[in-house]
């Protein structure tokens, strides 16, 4: 049955004069006055003559003030008119007068409390009906005659304690001041989809033109002195008699992506095209070569931050509803994978739309019509987990959502302002772009983008190669041997790189002196390989016979002049799990990858620090942290590796300051002789 006919054919139940006029409620009403207009507001409710019933239970109200039924009863007629303002007031006073008369009117409560916004009041009530199920329907005046109902709210209530507690959890909205952009950005026309670079000195938007269907186009506008200025169209580029817009670019701004329309060139209705940009301007366009165009609507690209995944949205076969949101991802070739739907969790059979991939590359933002919100169209975020499934979208809440249409969220790059395009009153007509301070969310992991260079250590000059960063792929460098990535801060960015005629290059890179305000630079410098003889020796694995007894390691440090050496690479990719030294097979894979590219005959020294995480007490981590160095000396020693070449000591939980599943590791430091 429909939840709203079920609703209202409850309230009809729940004022017949059989279940509220009990036998000791007659008794009790010995006054005709308060009987008679007791009755005539059950029979104007039941012809749905709202305002004859109103003014029939206050006089009731008034002739007998201390019968808490009425106060119920009248709360139910608020309520079937929307007036849920005073239905909660009403229902609160029902509870003061007779906190035992009714168990479900503790739902009642709570949910005229959570439909008004008073989320605390709303889970206090649910938690108490919620406590006072395990009691028997005897407790309650009118229990026994309510158990289908109790029975209908009971599979409501998961639902409703979650709800007000997401909206008590996103409270740090409720003081979001939205600003609208005003008149320089904004028109009378649909103004939306903004992309701030990010020193925030400059926007694209789109703006939709007065025949919707037809010349949409991007914008730009200039941020001086704390000002936007008039919003221009970018140019011929990119813009044309048809449809363009909604651009979204990588972090480093060296690439722009945005849908282009009514082409002759394109495969459908709308296609996804990517920009070459330098410092804002717009150098050169070109269609999408894979899976990401089809013959239908592709439109709204959402780039991540480093510009290997691409979120859009498109009403192709095999969706879900109306328009779902898709992710492909850049392959090797520079070519773009088949497009995946992301599934019923984030799509629904109504529409999604205007994704937002944050710099994370795991949290979503998008605009739904088809999941639970405050009206028209609200703006929604999910977390993708490590297992690769998304997270129940949430609602951002209000004032950011309102009843009217919100889309197209941006976020700084500094991550404390957002952005989003509303139609709520008091704009400039249609769509207006809003600006406003985001909170600081604790679950959310900041990321540095990282500009990198790979270098001849001789000359100077750029190599283009493939850049391996360990758990995200590949990264191509250009002709200069320029690379682009996002990486957590806190972390050390595992690079290696395996070019024929240079030795192969492992490091783990500190991020921690980034700061949002730019980038963090990576200059890395391979070493060529000197002769023919060493050429020969990098090509081909070193076959290493394995020894098959146990060797027995203990902590050492062996006396060692780095001036007589250079490091070469380190990895910190071995990891263990919480409290264990045994090595995984993932650590194992990284271990023999490493000792493929050792030279036995230059090596100077391996060097094994191991680590623990900060539970438990400092002795027992500091052994722990020796057992897992020593481990991972045992695996080199029975590899064959010489046996003064290999050192390693543990450092208990000291000496880092990342969070404790990155602090359960050994890090490995090789060098090899001058």
């Amino acid at each position: 049955m429909n939840i709203r006919l079920h609703l209202y054919c409850y309230l009809i139940f729940l004022l017949s004069p059989f279940l509220l006029i009990s036998q000791e409620a007659y008794d009790a009403a010995t006054n005709n006055s308060f009987l008679k207009n007791y009755r005539q507001g059950e029979d104007a409710f039941n012809e749905k003559s709202f305002k004859k019933a109103e003014k029939a239970f206050l006089e009731a109200i008034q002739l007998k003030p201390d019968y808490a039924a009425t106060y119920r009863r009248l709360g139910v007629v608020y309520e079937v008119q929307h007036l849920y303002t005073e239905a909660a007031a009403l229902y609160d006073q029902c509870i003061e007068l007779s906190p035992n008369l009714s168990r479900t009117i503790y739902f009642q409560s709570g949910e005229m409390h959570l439909k008004t916004g008073n989320y605390t009041k709303a889970y206090e009530r649910f938690k108490a009906y919620e406590s006072y199920s395990n009691l028997a329907a005897a407790s309650f005046s009118d229990g026994e005659r309510e158990l289908d109902t109790d029975v209908y709210y009971q599979s409501l209530l998961p639902k409703y304690l979650q709800d007000s507690q997401f909206a008590l959890a996103a409270t740090a909205f409720d003081s979001v001041n939205m600003q609208n952009l005003g008149p320089n950005i904004n028109s009378d026309v649909d103004d939306c989809f903004p992309y701030l670079a990010n020193d925030e000195s400059w926007m694209f938007y789109t703006r939709m033109g007065r025949r919707r269907s037809v010349d949409e186009n991007l914008l730009y506008s200039a941020a001086i002195n704390g000002t936007w200025t008039k919003g221009k169209r970018l140019g011929e580029v990119i813009n044309s008699e048809v449809n363009e817009g909604m651009g979204k670019a990588t972090r480093d701004e060296r690439l722009m992506y945005f849908p282009a329309c009514n082409r002759a060139d394109i495969l459908g209705v709308c296609d996804i095209f990517m920009a070459g940009m330098e410092q804002g301007k717009i150098l050169d366009v070109q269609g999408l070569v894979g899976g990401v165009n089809s013959d239908k609507w592709d439109s709204q690209p959402s780039i991540n931050c480093d510009g290997q995944a691409l979120y859009f949205v498109s009403d192709r076969p095999g969706g879900i509803g109306g328009t779902d949101i898709w992710r492909s991802f850049k392959l090797d070739d520079g070519t773009w994978g088949n497009a995946i739907n992301l599934g019923p969790t984030i799509n629904t059979p109504d529409d999604e739309e205007s994704p937002f991939i944050a710099d994370d590359g795991v949290t979503l933002y998008f605009a739904s019509n088809g999941h639970p919100g405050y009206g028209d169209q609200d703006i929604f975020f999910s977390r993708r987990r490590a297992d690769g499934s998304w997270g129940k979208p949430q609602n951002l809440g209000q004032p950011i959502n309102s009843p009217t249409r919100e889309l197209s969220f941006f976020m700084n790059a500094k991550g404390n302002k957002g952005y989003i395009a509303s139609n709520r009153e008091g704009g400039f007509g249609g769509l207006d772009i809003y600006e406003f301070q985001l909170p600081k969310r604790k679950d959310f992991e900041e990321i540095a983008y990282v500009k990198g260079t790979v270098k001849n250590a001789e000359t100077g000059v750029g190599i283009q190669t493939k850049v391996a960063i360990n758990g995200k792929g590949y990264y191509e460098t250009d002709e200069e041997g320029r690379f682009f990535i996002c990486y957590p801060t806190l972390s050390k960015l595992p690079v290696s790189i395996d070019e024929k005629t240079y030795y192969p290059y492992r490091k783990n890179l500190a991020l921690t002196e980034w700061n949002e305000e730019g980038y963090a630079e990576v200059n890395i410098l391979l070493q060529p390989l000197n002769d023919a003889a060493a050429l020969v020796s990098n090509t081909k694995a070193v076959k290493i016979t394995p020894k098959k007894e146990e060797i027995s390691v203990a902590p050492t440090e062996i006396q060692f002049d780095e001036r007589e050496s250079r490091q070469l690479y380190t990895t910190s990719d071995i990891y263990f799990y919480f409290d264990q030294y045994k090595l995984t097979k993932e650590a194992q894979f990284n271990l023999d990858r490493l000792i493929q590219d050792i030279d036995p005959s230059q090596l100077a020294l391996i060097v094994i620090e191991g680590y623990a995480d900060n539970i438990g007490a400092d002795d027992y981590n500091q052994k722990l942290s020796e057992k897992r160095a020593g481990e991972v000396a045992t695996y080199f020693k029975s590899k064959g590796l010489a046996k003064l070449k290999v050192t390693f000591k543990g450092y208990g939980e000291t000496r880092t300051s990342l969070i404790n599943s990155k602090n359960r590791r050994v890090d490995i430091v090789v060098y090899y002789k001058m």
